[in-house]
């Protein structure tokens, strides 16, 4: 089995040169055989591949294949940090590493060639998120690697194509805010991105503390409503506990030419609805 081979240079730095730079070669190890992708791991590339270490140039080698594959087998074993990322773009002609902070991770279902580790899940005798983790059923996954691979909705979705991952539900694609829209999937994309900002410019009561907080201003939504239509993410996270808006009944009708395309003029809500209480802090 052919053993890639990885020329590293590693450099020494300092804020205002370099300091060294070293030549060495390394074994990036045999490819195993329970790998996530149907590639060919033991692919040679005739031109060279650049490989990233947090965006410094740390190598070249090619076969990027076994390399991520090598990275990914010693992620699992704990080898390295379960938070490192690893990817090959076929594009660029890079394999990039990310093992620094400020980075975006959610947790998907590792497939092993395509299937279901539902043997592996009924194996473990305390069921926990810990030991999830622990035995590489699930694993946090960022942007950079989970724009390489192939990810499956549903375990349907096995038999239509080859997949890396899975997700352990739909809805976990969404964030917390996008997720507690009613009905994402019967409206336009672009109004959904915008939603997902407006929601957190929402008013309600941001704290019951507000009368012993030292806030130069705190604007309180006087008549709070519950919607009327809501995701179970917001019965999850409780949202609707503390709601943050009302239910509108809007009449839609021509209107002297001003309400064309998406305008709307709303009149006669100023003595019913959307009234604030501002408490002014005033200290002694």
């Amino acid at each position: 089995m052919i053993r890639p081979t990885i020329s590293m240079y590693f450099c020494t730095r300092t804020r205002t040169q370099s300091v060294g730079r070293y030549p060495y070669s390394c074994s990036a190890g045999q490819s195993h055989s329970n790998t996530n992708t149907n590639t060919n791991t033991n692919t040679v590339f005739k031109y060279p591949i650049y490989i990233y270490l947090n965006g410094y140039l740390m190598g070249i080698t090619n076969e990027p294949n076994s390399v991520v594959e090598y990275v990914k087998k010693n992620r699992r074993l704990e080898k390295i940090h379960k938070n490192t990322s690893v990817c090959f773009d076929p594009i660029d002609n890079e394999i990039r590493i990310y093992c620094d902070d400020g980075r975006i991770m959610r947790p998907m279902f590792v497939l092993n060639n395509n299937e279901f580790p539902i043997a592996k899940i009924q194996s473990i005798k305390k069921f926990s998120w810990e030991n999830l983790l622990k035995n590489n059923i699930i694993e946090y996954i960022d942007a950079s690697e989970l724009e390489w691979s192939t990810v499956a909705m549903t375990h349907k979705d096995l038999a239509v194509q080859f997949n890396n991952y899975m997700e352990i539900h739909p809805v976990c694609m969404f964030g917390i805010v996008a997720s507690i829209i009613p009905l994402p999937d019967h409206t336009q994309s672009p109004r959904n991105c915008y939603q997902t900002n407006m929601a957190k410019q929402s008013l309600s009561i941001p704290m019951l503390t507000y009368q012993n907080r030292a806030d130069t201003k705190t604007f309180i939504l006087q008549t709070m409503q519950k919607p009327l239509t809501f995701t179970k993410i917001s019965k999850i996270t409780k949202i609707n506990d503390i709601p943050s808006g009302l239910n509108c009944v809007v009449a839609i009708l021509s209107h002297t030419g001003f309400n064309q395309e998406d305008s709307i003029i709303l009149v006669g809500l100023e003595a019913s609805s959307f009234h604030l209480n501002v408490v002014p802090i005033i200290m002694p």
